[in-house]
């Protein structure tokens, strides 16, 4: 993560040095509207697929402010989503399919980002090139709140219950990196392709991070049920039966209850390992965008 940021860094660096020294018309320079749908892919503990990419909106508005520089703000809101049982081959991540954890995040970002083009338009933006390519690197905060089924089906606040013990926050930060390609559609209207890579501040974006804790420190039953889905005969998410039969005797898993909500499986008990991966989680995102670019100025006819 730190080589493709300092990377990112440089070539804004060197985008700001060159656009300086760049002759251009004032006319270059011009607003545009953004409206994209959003395609979301979560990069977590819990496990992840294409079949959990899930839709999102973006609202946005970028100034040009050099032939390749321009800013952009945007509003973006989507669901990230992963499942242990859905996204998990059993025989090959046996250790996720016995998890068996699953959440939805509905995450409402605010991010500003500065943006790169691969060809200059030094000109009006009637005159800007019909094919262009460019890449992206910003910050953003956002507001996310992790959520699973509980064993009726209903969903549930997963940060309020503590089910590793911790608490953490709804507001966190995201670094927003990526590239995308823009179509000219026509003499005001663009369209454009864009992925990006977001890497977060926090751990807790599935609500996994640590160690299975002892269930006497958990704060509720409804905690120690979401905390350990190990030993649940249906997968946590969908409710479709488990191989128990793969379980048992190929991965020789017993299944235990210690009463108050509170079930596990032999290598998921408490202390052991909850989460699956080291350092923040991160999401990516693919955008189709549309680009409305506002006039400078409207000329109307004159009436003699």
């Amino acid at each position: 993560m730190r080589n493709f940021l300092y990377f990112f860094l440089l070539l804004i660096l060197i985008a700001c040095h060159s656009v300086s020294a760049q002759p251009y018309n004032y006319r270059c320079k011009y607003p545009s509207f953004v409206l994209g749908g959003v395609g979301s892919y979560a990069n977590g503990d819990i496990k992840s697929s294409l079949t959990t990419i899930r839709p999102g909106l973006s609202l946005g508005f970028n100034k040009r402010i050099y032939p390749r520089l321009s800013y952009e703000f945007d509003f973006l809101w989507f669901r990230i989503l992963g499942d242990d049982y859905l996204a998990s081959d059993k025989k090959l991540e046996s250790d996720n399919y016995l998890r068996n954890l699953h959440f939805r995040n509905d995450i409402k970002e605010l991010s500003f980002t500065l943006r790169y083009d691969l060809l200059p338009n030094t000109d009006h933006y009637r005159k800007r090139p019909i094919y262009n390519a460019y890449v992206l690197l910003g910050g953003g905060v956002f507001y996310h709140n992790p959520m699973a089924k509980n064993d009726a089906g209903s969903w549930i606040n997963l940060r309020k219950l503590q089910t590793e013990g911790k608490s953490y926050s709804n507001i966190q930060f995201s670094v927003p990196a990526g590239f995308g390609f823009r179509y000219k559609l026509a003499i005001q209207w663009d369209l454009e392709l864009e992925f990006t890579y977001r890497y977060t501040s926090t751990d807790y974006l599935d609500d996994v991070s640590g160690r299975y804790i002892n269930p006497d420190l958990l704060k509720s039953d409804q905690s120690r049920q979401m905390s350990n889905r190990s030993a649940s005969v249906a997968g946590s998410y969908n409710g479709e039966k488990r191989d128990l039969d793969f379980i048992h005797n190929t991965l020789e898993e017993q299944f235990f209850n210690q009463g108050s909500g509170y079930s596990y499986s032999t290598s998921k008990a408490p202390g052991s390992k909850r989460g699956s991966k080291d350092g923040p989680d991160s999401y990516a995102l693919v955008s189709l965008r549309l680009i409305y670019i506002i006039p400078g100025k409207i000329y109307c006819p004159k009436f003699r």
